[in-house]
């Protein structure tokens, strides 16, 4: 298998399967938007869904084109250095600039989350541990533990790379 079907195989899964879920979340997105989206996200993802389905089309007509590049003396496909003069320039011209915009749209996209996304916000776990379980099960000298550990100790998940 030579690197040009490798690329086009993974252009394939990545723009192909990209498309699918920018429908799927397109959809999500209306059926969630009273809750979780204004009402302009939806319709935005809706135009950049319908322009990347434009885009992936245009690739997928004028990329099989493409696939009719000159063959060198072993009668392999060798990569081609196109210029305004070489046959189909116009449908490579096509067909990358269809490949940029594809992706462009798909950033383009994945920036709409961060207006959901802007009010969310993460925490650090809580560590919450309970000595006197731990005393129990492991049957520890109550006398030489309590004067240094206490009964209940709440820390968060950094104090126990420092030691607590």
């Amino acid at each position: 298998m030579s690197l040009v079907m490798v690329h086009y195989i993974g252009a394939l899964m990545a723009f192909g399967c990209g498309l699918v879920y920018t429908w799927a979340q397109t959809l999500f997105s209306y059926w969630m938007q009273p809750r979780f989206a204004k009402s302009a996200i939806p319709h935005c993802r809706l135009f950049l869904s319908c322009l990347s389905t434009i885009f992936f089309i245009t690739v997928g007509i004028f990329g099989t084109i493409l696939g009719q590049q000159p063959k060198n003396w072993l009668g392999r496909k060798q990569l081609y250095k196109w210029t305004p003069e070489s046959p189909h320039y116009v449908e490579h011209m096509i067909a990358t600039c269809s490949e940029w915009l594809l992706a462009i749209c798909f950033q383009f996209y994945i920036l709409t989350f961060a207006i959901e996304f802007r009010h969310a916000s993460c925490h650090a776990p809580k560590l919450k541990l309970n000595l006197d379980t731990i005393n129990q099960s492991n049957q520890f000298n109550a006398n030489n533990t309590d004067k240094n550990i206490s009964n209940h100790t709440d820390t968060d998940c950094n104090n126990i790379n420092n030691g607590l």
